[in-house]
């Protein structure tokens, strides 16, 4: 049963524009129940609140009609009922924010969404309308989203990866992140470039820091993720080739020795002189591993875990051997 009832009129009419007063004649012409979050002095609870909407008889004869407010329109290709955010909607835009905050921010399921509103709020909601409260949360954000693209753009420096991101009902789908130092774009789509390309655009002239995924090498000005790098650096390590763990461990141990030196000159506020990694006390260690060269096999030379002087690469720059293979693990990833 609604708690209380508000009435909606039009303002003006619709043929000569002129103000409609609330003493000219009236009749309903529709209504419907709103649920939303009230604000307590203890909490918050969920209202229910019935909109009248009437239509007045202006003076030059026809009848205006009050109707509930419509959004845009978001179309996709392939879906039967395109999404129009209205008034007129079981569920006010205060617990439509609430709904959305606990499937983005608190990654809880649909079902553990209408869990908790049965439970703790004594509401009853179905699947599919938590559903839609979601996706029209994430419409009514899209200009929000252009703002942040734009500012995106204009960074000097962007990092961009992507994981994969299984969805019930749907093919493999893949989460893509873009941020700089002020701003994160996540964008649920496919692994094709069109998609990097509409989150920073044709024209961006900044760094971008990636992986070697083949999307990434369009653009000139591109740096490789150190982690992914000491990554690959470890997947040598544990591996049986003597040349290939010597290669991990120096490739290891120079990126954490650039990690600790940039760090370390952030902290002192100075600029780092070039080549000062190379000389960091964190360069002088071993890599580390699980297991050392001589335990993965007997008889083999153990690699050289420290140098002197300025390092160089052990093995020759033109010299190529079979990349080796990594596990990936699939990462928790937000909604969009």
């Amino acid at each position: 049963m609604p708690e209380k009832t508000e009435d909606h009129y039009p303002s003006h009419c619709e043929r000569c524009g002129s103000a409609l007063e609330l003493w000219f004649p009236h009749e309903g012409a529709s209504a419907h129940l709103v649920l939303d979050l009230e604000r307590q002095a203890a909490g918050v609870r969920v209202a229910c609140v019935k909109h009248r909407y009437f239509a007045v008889t202006c003076a030059c004869g026809p009848k205006t009609i009050a109707r509930p407010l419509t959004g845009a329109v978001s179309i996709i290709e392939g879906r039967k009922d395109q999404l129009r955010p209205s008034e007129a909607s079981l569920v006010g835009p205060g617990l439509t924010t609430f709904i959305a905050a606990l499937s983005v921010r608190y990654r809880m399921s649909r079902a553990k969404i209408a869990e908790f509103l049965s439970s703790w709020l004594d509401v009853r909601l179905s699947i599919g309308v938590i559903d839609r409260c979601i996706r029209e949360a994430g419409l009514a954000c899209e200009p929000i989203v252009d703002g942040l693209i734009d500012e995106l753009r204009a960074a000097g420096v962007i990092h961009a990866d992507e994981t994969p991101r299984p969805q019930q009902g749907y093919k493999l789908r893949w989460l893509w992140v873009a941020l700089s130092s002020t701003t994160a774009i996540y964008r649920i789509n496919s692994r094709h470039a069109e998609t990097i390309r509409d989150l920073i655009g044709d024209a961006f002239i900044g760094v971008l820091v990636s992986d070697g995924y083949g999307a990434y090498r369009t653009y000139p000005r591109r740096q490789r993720c150190v982690a992914h790098l000491i990554r690959k650096g470890i997947a040598l390590i544990d591996g049986y080739q003597y040349e290939r763990i010597w290669l991990g461990e120096w490739l290891v141990r120079e990126m954490r020795a650039l990690i600790h030196t940039v760090s370390e000159n952030r902290a002192s506020d100075t600029a780092a002189p070039p080549g000062s990694a190379r000389y960091s006390p964190a360069s002088s260690g071993p890599a580390s591993s699980t297991r050392t060269p001589t335990q993965k096999r007997p008889g083999l030379w153990r690699a050289k875990s420290s140098m002197t002087g300025t390092p160089s690469p052990p093995l020759s720059t033109t010299q190529t051997y079979p990349q080796p293979t990594m596990m990936r693990k699939p990462h928790c990833a937000m909604r969009s």
